[in-house]
Parts: C-alpha cells; sequence; structure tokens
C-alpha cells in the first residue's frame, strides 16, 4: 500500500510541465498506473509558496503539511526510477519514498534558503537505500556493511585498471586502509554475496531457500539419515519378535513406544530383578535383537 497519509491525489515527474503518461514507462500493476495518473493535477509549488507552507508546518498546521507533502509525490516517482530492479517493487520504493518525503518536512527549515525539493531528495533517497538495502537481498545485512562493500567494489574497479588484473582481496583492503577485524567481515560479505545471488536475479516464481545455496553442516547427510531409518525400522520390527519379557524390557529400559527411559537399576526394581539379573537380561535381548535386525 502506498502511503498518502491524506494527501489527496496527483504526482508525475517533478520537473515535467506536460500532462503526458509519463506513468506508462514505469512497471507496476493497475493501482500504481491508476496513483501515477491521479497524482498529475497536483501543481508543483513556487519557492514563495513552499516558504509559506513551511512556516505554517512550523506552526502545527496539518493542511499546509498535507499540502506540501502531496505537492511533493512526483518528485517520489521521479527519484524512484533510479533504484528498480534492485529486488525491491515500484510500489514499495514510493511507499518508503513517501515516508522519507514526510520526514523532510516534519525537519524542513523555511527560513534556509535551499528548495524544498533539493532538501527532500535527501531523505527520500535514504528511505529508498534502506529498503533497497533491508528488502533487495536474501540475506539483510548492515547498512554500515552495505555501504562498505560499495567501496570495496569502487576500489577493486580502480586497483583492476591500475594493475591490469583482478586485485586479490587482501590488496583491497590494504587499499582501503580496513582494520584486521573491518578486513574478516567484508570477506565474509562478499563470499555470501558470491554463492547467494540478489532476488532480483531470481525466477520470480522460483522459491529459493538459504538450505539451497548454503549447506547445513550440522546435519546428517541425506544417505546416512536413510540408513538410520531403515536401521531403526528393523529393529522395532525385530522387537516384535522377541520373547515378550526381553520385548518389555526393551521398550522400557529404552523408553519406546510412548514410554519414558528408564535406568538400569530402576528397570531391574520394575520388573523384581537383581541387577545381574538385569544385565544378563538386557545383553541377552540386545544380542538376539542385533542378529535379527541383521537378518532382516
Amino acid at each position: 500500500m502506498i502511503v498518502l497519509n491524506r494527501c489527496g491525489k496527483g504526482w508525475l515527474d517533478v520537473y515535467t510541465t506536460s500532462k503526458e503518461s509519463n506513468s506508462s514507462r514505469l512497471p507496476g500493476s493497475a493501482a500504481i498506473q491508476q496513483y501515477l495518473r491521479d497524482i498529475q493535477a497536483i501543481p508543483v509549488l513556487t519557492t514563495v509558496e513552499e516558504k509559506q507552507l513551511g512556516q505554517k508546518v512550523a506552526l502545527g498546521d496539518p493542511a499546509a503539511r498535507d499540502l506540501l507533502i502531496s505537492s511533493n509525490l512526483r518528485l517520489v516517482v521521479k527519484v524512484s526510477r533510479h533504484y528498480l530492479g534492485r529486488g525491491v517493487s515500484l510500489e514499495d520504493l514510493i511507499e518508503e519514498g513517501n515516508l522519507g518525503l514526510m520526514r523532510a518536512v516534519e525537519t524542513f527549515n523555511y527560513e534556509v534558503s535551499t528548495r524544498f525539493s533539493t532538501y527532500a531528495v535527501y531523505w527520500i533517497k535514504q528511505s529508498m537505500r534502506r529498503a533497497v538495502i533491508n528488502q533487495g537481498r536474501l540475506v539483510r545485512l548492515p547498512a554500515y556493511l552495505v555501504s562498505l562493500m560499495a567501496k570495496w567494489h569502487r576500489a577493486s574497479a580502480v586497483l583492476t585498471d591500475r594493475l591490469g588484473r583482478l586485485p586479490m582481496d587482501q590488496e583491497v583492503a590494504e587499499a582501503l586502509q580496513l582494520t584486521e577485524r573491518k578486513a574478516k567481515v567484508v570477506f565474509l560479505a562478499l563470499n555470501l554475496s558470491r554463492v547467494i545471488p540478489n532476488s532480483q536475479e531470481l525466477n520470480p516464481k522460483m522459491e529459493i531457500g538459504l538450505e539451497v545455496v548454503i549447506p547445513d553442516t550440522r546435519a546428517w547427510p541425506v544417505g546416512n539419515q536413510l540408513h538410520e531409518a531403515d536401521c531403526l525400522e528393523r529393529i522395532f520390527q525385530g522387537i516384535q519378535d522377541l520373547d515378550p519379557l526381553e520385548s518389555k524390557w526393551i521398550q522400557y529400559r529404552f523408553g519406546l513406544f510412548g514410554k519414558e527411559p528408564m535406568g538400569l537399576w530402576a528397570a531391574a526394581q520394575k520388573f523384581g530383578f537383581s541387577r545381574e539379573r538385569a544385565r544378563t537380561l538386557e545383553k541377552q535381548a540386545i544380542g538376539r535383537l542385533t542378529r535379527l535386525a541383521r537378518q532382516r
């Protein structure tokens, strides 16, 4: 949902005076296309009008705040075009940009000579960049790390031209004068980005999870899991073929078929056996169960 905040309808390209449908050049649903057409009606404010509205906003006038926001919604669309194709939809970009625009209205100083649109662009871009960082990747990275990686790529390009080859990671780290700790963090982030593609590079109809590209080293291999499941199946079948006493002992001793596992002495007391008798029965039952499982 696009944030309008009671601003009414209207907006297009902020520096366009023509009423031609530039909105048709932008991707999006029918709702966003209608939104783009609706906002064309709101005129762009002059410098004097911006200052007058800014003064009223400072005094707490909600109507002036809404008018200043709605008159600059076209600026959000203009900026959003630069962030398309980065894993965030046009609707989300506009929504985030509108939030940045609202923040700009609240902090704008009407007494300075800067145009409001010039001031608002900073907040709009900042909001959209955060959306790209947080939503445009399968794995979320901190904003400072994304900025550091951008510097890394620029430095890598410079070194490539200078050296005539792709630089090593350590060479780029030295060029950026990174500490050992920061260099390790960047190395991990780079390796992760090389393994996991950005979401815009994926087929949108294909669901992909981290388990597809990053193996879980804590989990058993599938072959071992199948072997264990097969062994357990043969053991449970073998328990049914044991003598009734041996079968009952195994079930209570190891907590099978819904029973709680018991210690050797606790199980011996339940069955009225001595410790030696319990050990002998258990050894006999496990031996017979092993033979039955192997036969199967």
